[in-house]
């Protein structure tokens, strides 16, 4: 017959050891730990999740300084006041208090719960038994929701992050501008997901600077969110404070206001100012253009009276400037190579099927590329030279081409228009006559702040100008 007692006992040990296995895993489960004082030794036992908290091996003794020693400094006189009324006999022996501890082991800080009840006898206190709950996540909640509806009454989200985990808590401004749900757990990349692609770059840049504990801590930024549920983008600026404890970061908070009206302001302000611009411009173009056109119509009135041939001409060179401002509008405001000048003058008087390069000049040097405010005037030089030549030079006489060199060295832009010709008709040194004459001995040159040459000479006619250009504009 089996020992009743022997069975008996070896059963309740089993269930004691069951219920200590229970309570040691339901402590673990709600990061409780146990610990006891004595006063009067000063000696203190704590569990392993204690001894955790404040970062210190399992296998070290424990007594009421190094208890203190691991606390906030701040913290320290307001635990030792509460401590001393537990222990005194004339009070309730309750402990109930919460403090920050600092890990000896460099973990982040932790905020704690501690609950004791103290033991007396003979009026004196025996032990101090009790547990230390870490309320590290609730104090940080407490903060956040203390800070939300105030700043969210003005706009004004709020957020925290654990740079550690990633996760984040966002206020109810922050969830709506991203279009989050407000059921769904946020971490880090959630939002990178919501930024702009063209933004996310500097984000994640200035994100990094602000957890490194060599800089500041702190982030400014503005940039554009896509709303996840498909709202309008906006506009956001976020400034954040990181806290470090030692080299590591363990708490951003940050705020973001909504800026796109703001933004869309500014946006407006700048194409207005952007449009008036435009006006300004094309009215001093404009201004420009009926300047010069009135110059051609006096200029070109002709000393023989010939209306006709007034007329004609007159046309000619309107047309050229009206190609000319064509060509500047298709251009978009970069820079045109010469060499297209040239060809559409050439086109434009003789026509494109027999203005080649082959047939009636030989161009030479590389392209040079003038910027629209000089190709006006350039293109009407180019015009005033064409026509002569087709009237009274090179191209009148069969079996003769111009030769036109460009340049371009150390700043200076050179065109150069030759036509060879061993009978030429003309008087030998500067050409004379009416509009195109005065326009490249003295208008060219103005304009471009360069320098002409124009004459006749034995071998024929030779227009030279020099012009400042930066070389890639």
């Amino acid at each position: 017959m089996p020992d009743v007692k022997k069975t008996t006992a070896s059963t309740s040990k089993r269930i004691s050891d069951n219920q200590g296995d229970r309570l040691s895993a339901a402590l673990e489960a709600a990061h409780v730990g146990v610990f006891e004082f004595e006063p009067q030794t000063g000696i203190a036992t704590w569990d392993r999740r204690v001894g955790k908290i404040w970062g210190i091996p399992d296998d070290e003794e424990i007594n009421y300084e190094t208890v203190t020693a691991g606390l906030h400094p701040d913290d320290v006189a307001m635990h030792d006041a509460v401590t001393a009324k537990a222990l005194d006999p004339n009070g309730d022996g309750v402990l109930d208090m919460e403090y920050r501890v600092i890990p000896r082991n460099g973990e982040p800080m932790r905020w704690v719960h501690a609950v004791a009840k103290c033991s007396f006898e003979d009026n004196k206190p025996v032990f101090l038994l009790g547990t230390v709950r870490d309320v590290t996540e609730r104090r940080r909640l407490q903060d956040f929701e203390q800070f939300s509806p105030t700043l969210e009454s003005a706009n004004i989200g709020f957020f925290q992050m654990d740079p550690q985990t990633g996760k984040a808590k966002l206020s109810d401004l922050i969830l709506k501008i991203w279009g989050l749900p407000s059921d769904e757990d946020i971490v880090h990349e959630t939002l990178v997901d919501g930024v702009h692609p063209d933004d996310v770059a500097k984000v994640r840049e200035r994100a990094a600077k602000s957890i490194d504990p060599k800089g500041t801590g702190v982030m400014e930024h503005e940039y554009r969110v896509i709303p996840r549920d498909g709202g309008p983008l906006r506009w956001v600026r976020a400034v954040t404070t990181c806290a470090f404890e030692g080299d590591k970061a363990v708490l951003v908070r940050g705020l973001v206001m909504d800026i796109t009206e703001k933004r869309e302001l500014q946006e407006y302000k700048k194409l207005q100012e952007y449009n008036q611009l435009l006006v300004d411009e094309l009215q001093h173009r404009v201004k420009n253009t009926l300047a010069t056109v009135m110059s051609v119509i006096r200029l070109s009135k002709p000393k023989d009276n010939d209306i006709e041939n007034y007329i004609l001409s007159l046309e000619e060179r309107l047309l050229s400037m009206s190609q000319s401002h064509s060509l500047v509008n298709r251009s978009d405001g970069k820079s045109i190579d010469i060499k297209t000048v040239i060809e559409k003058e050439f086109q434009a008087y003789v026509g494109p099927e027999t203005a080649t390069e082959t047939e009636l000049y030989d161009l030479q040097g590389p392209s040079v590329f003038i910027p629209p405010a000089h190709v006006r005037i350039m293109s009407m030089a180019i015009h005033e030279l064409v026509t002569n030549a087709s009237k009274h030079g090179a191209l009148s006489l069969p079996n003769k081409k111009i030769t036109i060199t460009t340049a371009l060295k150390d700043g200076v832009a050179t065109f150069k228009w030759e036509e060879k010709s061993e009978s030429h008709s003309l008087e030998i040194g500067q050409p004379k006559g009416g509009f195109g004459s005065f326009l490249l001995s003295k208008v060219v040159a103005a304009e471009l702040q360069g320098a002409v040459k124009y004459e006749i000479n034995s071998g024929g006619l030779l227009f030279a100008l020099e012009f400042p250009l930066k070389e890639g504009s």
